[in-house]
């Protein structure tokens, strides 16, 4: 596509904008209308946000044994998850929400709790539904922090749910943060009333025991015993506490993640793992249980690598084989605990938070790992302490009782001392445990909507609106019968015969947009052009459709009928400045208004409607002389003469003018008689050249009867008002009498609204080209 062709192709469719800008203008503002309209009548939604920032360095204070590589951290995602899918949670809101004044003078509860039709308040279920479809989380990972954000149509309970949605939370934080500590603190506060309980019998039965026996020198062997014995109460502990902890991570587990079925110990490969594991720690034992023999024999063996291979082959073999079977079960082990924290084990129900699950399920792991690894050891010690006995049976009973006690005592407030100590500081953690989440922005109530947004959606509407406008404005355009441009009516195939410029912008500029002015004592329209300004452009395109009428088809007509489709399009303005542009061009010029239904020419030249055609044409039979002679009389009086005549000579000379008059017979009837093409046969022989006047050729019959008496027809044609089926079956009907049609005068055209058009036209539009005062030119004098 070339640039001009482009820049036509967008000329176009400005002024097919322009032309329908109304349609457009209209459309727009229905559009933007209804959309206020609409918006006006939904409810106004609140919005309130409040910010909390979440601690992810640990998991809680509580004491676990980890290594740095396994240490537990907290996920933001996590934690989100908890906030959007904890039931808990969302119990602890809505009953914080509900209010506790059910009585009739008490508040209004909430819409989250408001059940319209309902007599019954709101179920809690249905509450918690309602109040998740209200609240939205939206992490903030720069910040580690989560924003709360709760809408309603409430701004108070919006403001409301926000602040309670993150001051819950904290006290949720806070109590899972205290949970471990607490249950620690509970077994060390049980653990500390049975050494207490326990010290004190031992100190009864010491007491007895010296009252008996003198004291006596410690035996190494009694001191062995008991140190293993000792050792096993210290495991036992640890294995009570390991198993505390391995309940309280189940019991979190399982309420973290209740819709789990399946767990680790249900696991057929990780099942399968600890019974080989647990099969290996049997094994390991017995194996130590045989090594401890052979030190309960030597005891300086143990370390003295070098004896035990040259002296005790026995030995050093059973050490090996337990150095292979503890290497075999730490494989186990890690295997064990790769299979707790991944594959199946790994995913969590539906909505949990999988971060902590995983971790729950990897401590679980750990620790059910440590309670084995803790009963194995009890068991080696069992088998120690077995050993050790039967060789302390040849020691004095009570001197040995009286060790043990003593040995006992001194293990049983050694230990009482440390689980105070611990008890103490498990107190002081537990009160001071603040959670991992604090509140750094609080909610207010919002006064401003966020939803519907009046301004954006009157701009979506217009815009909406426009789009629909500029497509019916090119539906419009596309289905469109009127005529814009001149070019269409010679695509049509008929005759252009000229183009009459619109007249509204030139008599607004020279008569202040009046539309009659007076001249010569009387009142003429503003739009006569040819007299009133005979330089203008419009004067210039009449005349060139004067002379395209005189050489229509090589012939000079004589009588012009001027007609149009429709009422309205300019037919007799046209035909009263033909009548002027050929008077002045020196020509004796005939007009005949023969619009004797709504004529108008009289009044365009400020002359009088009767006596005029009608009362020519209302003469009896074989008047057709006497309308001759009234001709006659009017050139007499052209010569000084005086007497009545039905002829007028307006504005200019050379120019002759019969009005309408008043017909007494039906117009059609009229103007088919015999008088009529009697008349105007009369009138030839006097004339250069004769304008008739007729009326709309598509409204009524008249001009269509009388085509055959003129030598050429020109069909008026307004522009954007003309009707192509209406063109259509005028210039049909009238050859069908055999009028000769000689073409078509555009009128009305406003080049500037029709800027698109892509044609070339024969007409001036230059304004500019006349706009100069000729020395010979004389304006009418205007009173």
């Amino acid at each position: 596509m070339s640039e001009d062709s482009a820049s036509l192709d967008f000329s176009s469719i400005l002024a097919t904008l322009a032309r329908r800008k109304w349609i457009v203008l209209v459309t727009c503002l229905l559009v933007a209308g209804s959309v206020a309209g609409y918006t006006h009548t939904l409810p106004s939604i609140y919005r309130a946000s409040s910010m909390v920032r979440i601690d992810l360095r640990s998991e809680g204070t509580m004491t676990v044994t980890t290594t740095p590589a396994v240490q537990p951290t907290r996920d933001l995602t996590a934690e989100v998850g908890v906030l959007r899918n904890s039931n808990e949670l969302a119990r602890r809101v809505v009953k914080a929400l509900r209010p506790r004044d059910d009585t009739a003078g008490g508040p209004q509860p909430f819409p989250v709790f408001a059940d319209s039709g309902a007599k019954e308040p709101t179920s809690k279920r249905a509450a918690i539904r309602r109040l998740r479809r209200k609240v939205t989380f939206k992490p903030r990972q720069d910040r580690n922090m989560i924003e709360i954000i709760a809408t309603s149509e409430s701004p108070k309970e919006a403001s409301t749910i926000a602040n309670t949605y993150a001051r819950e939370y904290k006290e949720f934080s806070q109590e899972k943060a205290r949970a471990s500590v607490s249950a620690a603190r509970k077994f060390l506060g049980k653990q500390a009333k049975k050494k207490r309980r326990k010290i004190q019998r031992l100190e009864r039965k010491w007491e007895s025991l010296n009252n008996q026996l003198a004291v006596r020198g410690s035996d190494s062997l009694t001191s062995e015993y008991n140190e293993l014995k000792s050792r096993r109460d210290q495991l036992t502990f640890k294995l009570e506490r390991k198993r505390t902890q391995l309940k309280l991570l189940r019991k979190q587990l399982r309420k973290l993640q209740p819709q789990l079925e399946e767990s680790v110990l249900k696991n057929q490969k990780a099942s399968g793992l600890r019974s080989e594991i647990q099969a290996l720690e049997k094994q390991i034992a017995k194996m130590r249980a045989e090594a401890a023999k052979y030190y309960a024999i030597n005891p300086n063996l143990k370390g003295d690598t070098t004896r035990i291979r040259n002296d005790f082959p026995e030995l050093a073999n059973l050490i090996q084989r337990i150095d292979a079977l503890e290497n075999r079960k730490q494989d186990l082990a890690r295997e064990l605990v790769a299979k707790a924290t991944t594959g199946p084990l790994s995913s969590g129900a539906d909505g949990a938070p999988l971060g902590r699950v995983a971790k729950l399920r990897r401590r679980i792991a750990e620790k059910e790992l440590a309670v084995n690894q803790l009963q194995s050891q009890i068991a080696e010690m069992d088998s120690q302490i077995a050993e050790y006995k039967s060789r302390l049976d040849n020691i004095p009973e009570q001197q040995l009782r009286r060790k043990q006690v003593k040995r006992k005592l001194r293990q049983a407030e050694s230990f009482y001392k440390t689980i105070t100590s611990e008890l103490q500081r498990k107190a002081v953690a537990e009160e001071s445990e603040l959670g991992y989440v604090e509140i750094v922005q609080s909610a207010f109530v919002p006064g401003v909507p966020v939803r519907p947004n009046m301004v954006q959606n009157v701009i979506l509407g217009i815009l909406l609106g426009l789009g629909f406008g500029v497509g019916l404005a090119f539906l419009r355009e596309a289905t469109s019968t009127e005529f814009r441009h001149p070019e269409e009516i010679e695509e049509e195939g008929y005759t252009l015969l000229g183009v009459v410029p619109a007249m509204d912008s030139e008599i607004e500029r020279a008569f202040n947009g009046r539309d009659f002015i007076t001249v010569e004592g009387r009142e003429v329209s503003t739009r006569l052009m040819p007299v009133l300004n005979p330089w203008s452009s419009v004067t210039e395109n009449y005349r060139l459709i004067q002379t395209n009428l005189r050489h229509a088809d090589n012939e000079n007509p004589e009588v012009v009928f001027v007609t149009s489709a429709q009422q309205g399009e300019g037919k007799t303005t046209t035909a009263v400045n033909l009548a002027l542009t050929g008077a002045l061009s020196g020509q004796r010029v005939l007009l005949i208004d023969a619009d004797m239904r709504n004529p108008t020419a009289h009044t365009v030249l400020g002359e009088p409607r009767t006596p005029g055609l009608g009362e020519i044409l209302s003469m009896g039979p074989g008047s057709s002389g006497r309308g001759r002679d009234a001709l006659l009389d009017t050139t007499s009086k052209e010569n000084g003469e005086t007497g009545d005549s039905y002829m007028h000579r307006p504005l200019v000379e050379g120019l002759y003018f019969i009005p309408a008059g008043t017909a007494k017979e039906a117009p059609t009837t009229t103007l088919d008689s015999e008088r009529m093409r009697c008349f105007v046969e009369a009138a030839q022989p006097h004339f250069d050249l004769i304008y008739i006047d007729t009326p709309p050729a598509r409204a009524v019959s008249d001009a269509v009867v009388m085509g055959a008496q003129a030598d050429a027809t020109a069909l008026v044609v307004s522009a954007n008002e003309a009707d192509r089926k209406a063109l259509d079956s005028v210039i049909t009907s009238l050859r069908s009498v055999d009028a000769h049609v000689s073409g078509v005068v555009f009128n009305r055209f406003d080049e500037q609204k029709a800027s698109g058009a892509n044609g070339a036209y024969s007409y001036y539009g230059s304004e500019d080209y006349y706009d100069y005062q000729s020395k010979d030119r004389v304006m009418p004098e205007e009173t």
